[in-house]
């Protein structure tokens, strides 16, 4: 009979899981293993069709017979229930297994299920009383560490950012060594985002990526410190940020991204220093200009800023009077961009000096 209730229970039909299980229990007798499977098959499926009040009371009828098992038959079913989703009557599961039985050792885990389903219900301060309470009752417990993480993200899907702070810190501070002080960094930086004090970011982000540089969390870290330096308009910092990035992660999947900002950086800052080096130009200092655009294009080659200072280069060789230089350097650029459509102006502006000096020569001739 027992055999057969297990069965419907493992099919999801308690109905007759609770039938055949309540036909073996007086058959039980004294065999404590079979009572207690029994009991277990009756209290977890009475829970299943909402008779969790039958449930505790065969669990208390069992406790009565077999006071010395009843422990693990008391604990499993509250974990039955915390599994399932039954958080709130796990709780109440949970808590009734401490009163009953306050200096076990399985008391512990107990209470940090209890923390854990107020957590699993968006109970947010109910959890972290839990948590903290959890702490003070077992200062140094593996745990610990967890609950206090835990307190902390509680604190932040409640939009108190300003205490998951404090929390976060205290993750790292205390249990340095544990599996959650990286988290802690990362969680911590984005509390500082969710309060717009985005400078704040960057020393957490900073830390968990000397700390911990093979965490999962170091890619985002990493590139989120570009896009800091990016919305602050500092794109010289941007750019170093972007380009560690694709150094260190070649493959991941924001790689491409991060290239599309280092090309657009590259022209913001390659035109700042093409405004520079274009008033030597104007200024009819073609050497000069010949220098300082040069240099522009071997730091920012196959920008656009680069073309049109490979134009200009040609120019003022022109200018010069270097026509030989010249007519070899608008050569160059025409059949260096003839198929790229970003290099289409340099290329016809190439086109009508080249076609220029060429008529020019023939009529020196």
């Amino acid at each position: 009979l027992i055999a057969l209730s297990e069965v419907y229970y493992d099919t999801k039909d308690f109905n007759k899981a609770i039938l055949y299980a309540n036909q073996a229990l007086p058959l039980c007798g004294n065999d404590e293993q079979l009572f207690n499977r029994a009991v277990y098959l009756l209290a977890t499926g009475y829970n299943f069709t909402n008779q969790s009040a039958k449930g505790v009371e065969i669990l208390n009828i069992a406790a009565t017979k077999f006071p010395e098992s009843s422990e693990e038959l008391f604990f499993s079913y509250s974990v039955n229930l915390y599994d399932n989703g039954y958080y709130r009557e796990a709780v109440s599961a949970f808590n009734n297994f401490i009163e009953k039985y306050p200096n076990v050792p399985t008391k512990k885990n107990a209470s940090f299920f209890i923390a854990y389903a107020h957590y699993k219900m968006g109970e947010w301060d109910n959890a972290a009383g839990a948590f903290r309470e959890f702490i003070k009752t077992y200062p140094d417990d593996e745990l610990t560490a967890e609950a206090q993480f835990n307190i902390a993200e509680a604190h932040y899907n409640s939009s108190k950012f300003k205490e998951a702070v404090k929390e976060y810190q205290h993750v790292y501070t205390k249990y340095p060594k544990s599996n959650f002080s990286s988290s802690a960094y990362h969680n911590e930086a984005w509390c500082y985002y969710q309060m717009k004090k985005m400078d704040n970011m960057i020393v957490p982000l900073q830390r968990l990526i000397e700390l911990y540089p093979s965490h999962e969390l170091v890619p985002e870290a990493q590139f989120t410190i570009g896009d800091y330096y990016y919305n602050k308009k500092d794109y010289t910092k941007a750019l170093v940020e972007y380009k560690t990035f694709i150094d260190k992660f070649p493959d991941h999947y924001k790689t491409e991204e991060a290239r599309s900002f280092i090309k657009e950086l590259s022209q913001i800052d390659a035109f700042k220093e093409y405004q520079i080096a274009i008033v030597s130009f104007d200024k009819k200092d073609y050497k000069k200009a010949i220098i300082e655009l040069g240099k522009i294009v071997e730091n920012y080659p196959g920008t656009e800023i680069a073309m049109a200072c490979e134009a200009n280069i040609a120019s003022s060789y022109e200018q010069l009077g270097d026509t030989k230089k010249a007519i070899e350097l608008y050569k160059k650029i025409i059949e260096k961009y003839k198929e790229n459509p970003s290099g289409a102006g340099v290329v016809y502006f190439s086109e009508q000096h080249l076609e220029w000096l060429s008529e020019n020569a023939i009529s020196k001739r």
